[in-house]
């Protein structure tokens, strides 16, 4: 599927004129989070990245995507947090299977 950013943009603006408050505090709330600190911003946004893909959020994918890519981020960069996102999302199925109810892999009792 293809991001219509017209859309996006069109969002943004209903937001920020019907709640120019939230829209203020949102701005400002991202801004903070995502300077640089104990992380540096690259590092924050391959975060974003991340648990995007993990959540399958297309629009927070794009945004992260574009982010790390103007941050300098290298295809490598992006294709390890890819993996890393794609392991902790086989890890949960993974685990949620193991714990089914009256299932062990150790002893099975089917």
């Amino acid at each position: 599927m293809i991001i219509n950013e017209s859309n996006n943009d069109a969002a943004k603006s209903r937001i920020s004129d019907k709640l120019p408050e939230v829209n203020i505090g949102y701005e400002q709330f991202t801004g903070e989070i995502f300077d640089a600190g104990e992380l540096d911003a690259m590092t924050k946004h391959l975060i974003g990245l991340g648990v995007a893909l993990f959540a399958n959020n297309e629009n927070s994918t794009h945004y992260y995507l574009q982010a790390v890519r103007d941050l300098g981020g290298t295809d490598l960069q992006i294709m390890e947090t890819a993996a890393i996102s794609s392991a902790a999302s086989g890890n949960i199925r993974f685990q949620s299977g193991m714990s089914i109810p009256g299932w062990s892999p150790i002893s099975p009792s089917y």
